[in-house]
């Protein structure tokens, strides 16, 4: 099957907006109050998993043990592979990270480092534990497959808390893995409804309006409230996803395929994993002896300095890994490539 490229433009866009908040939250300090700062935080992660969830539209059904077995096995490999290696062996013991070393202490503390991995297995494997068990009733009605599915996703939202009220919440990232799977799901819902909203009399004509009052409403949230520093509540919560939904809404309402920019964005797209991987090796490594505020004009030229470094080396790491088969498979559990294009 061939890429989705508006996909790989979405995941794209959503990494480079990771290692640019990195690298602002590296570089600068009084950022949390900007709306720059604001946008990217609302969209980066919640782009992916909306995404994430989406593409399950284009899997194979779960029919079987067997099939599910290997696609545990599959995603296994591909997700909690890279974060064994680039925590431990990487990070813990040729960079001599001790903190990455102390498996006791990751595993409390997973957003330390690749914590996405983690939860985004955490989730496709409960995704993929609905499907099976759906697909066992050999239902026949569209609508009652996706409420099944949506149902089998609130339960592992229940049984993930439970495991996080023993071992704590913060045990594998148990809270930030529950707090995407409402994200997930939505992106598997959008999935499976795309075609027939396309289809609804006028919705070519009606959906600009809707996106301009996407982006009205997601910029007013972001003005208004400060999700970043303000104290969780389950007002705050609802008022994020909306923030963020509406946020993805309008973003990949944007997205044509038709622009330069997008093509970069689609290339980044398809090495996402490479470039969430091998960026944190290269983060802020301008620095001066006091940190300088985000909306100074230092600020704003160490983060743009910082960005740039972060991305060449990221890149050059990336092609450079790439070639060779062995190391393509080790790292980033791929096929070598010989070029990124």
């Amino acid at each position: 099957m061939e890429r989705n490229n508006k996909v790989d433009i979405i995941r794209g866009l959503a990494m480079l907006m990771v290692v640019f908040q990195h690298t602002i939250i590296g570089s600068s300090v009084g950022f949390e109050d900007s709306l720059i700062f604001g946008v990217i935080w609302s969209l980066q992660m919640p782009l992916f998993f909306i995404i994430s969830g989406y593409v399950t539209r284009y899997s194979r059904k779960i029919n079987t043990s067997s099939d599910l077995w290997t696609l545990v096995k599959k995603r296994s490999l591909a997700y909690l592979l890279p974060w064994l290696v680039w925590t431990i062996v990487i990070r813990g013991i040729i960079f001599g990270q001790e903190l990455f070393l102390n498996l006791r202490y990751l595993l409390w503390h997973m957003d330390s480092g690749y914590w996405f991995l983690v939860s985004l297995w955490c989730i496709v494997i409960l995704f993929s534990i609905t499907d099976y068990t759906v697909n066992r009733f050999k239902i026949k009605s569209v609508a009652w497959i996706i409420v099944l599915h949506v149902c089998g996703m609130f339960i592992g939202i229940g049984v993930l808390g439970g495991i996080g009220l023993m071992a704590g919440m913060n045990f594998l990232d148990v809270k930030l893995t529950i707090y995407y799977i409402p994200l997930f799901t939505g992106g598997y819902l959008f999935g499976q409804l795309q075609e027939r909203i396309s289809t609804i009399k006028y919705a070519k004509t009606v959906m600009p309006a809707v996106y301009a009052i996407c982006l009205g409403v997601w910029l007013w949230l972001l003005l208004h409230m400060q999700f970043f520093a303000v104290e969780m509540t389950s007002s705050v919560l609802v008022m994020r996803y909306i923030a963020s939904i509406l946020g993805a809404i309008f973003v990949i309402s944007c997205i044509s395929g038709n622009y330069r920019l997008e093509k970069v964005l689609g290339i980044a797209g398809v090495y996402s994993l490479e470039i969430y991987l091998t960026h944190y090796l290269f983060l802020n490594l301008l620095t001066s002896s006091q940190t300088p505020i985000f909306s100074s004009s230092q600020g704003f030229l160490m983060i743009i300095l910082n960005y740039t470094i972060t991305l060449t080396l990221t890149s050059l790491v990336i092609i450079l890994t790439k070639r060779n088969p062995v190391l393509s498979k080790a790292l980033y559990f791929k096929r070598a490539k010989n070029t990124l294009q």
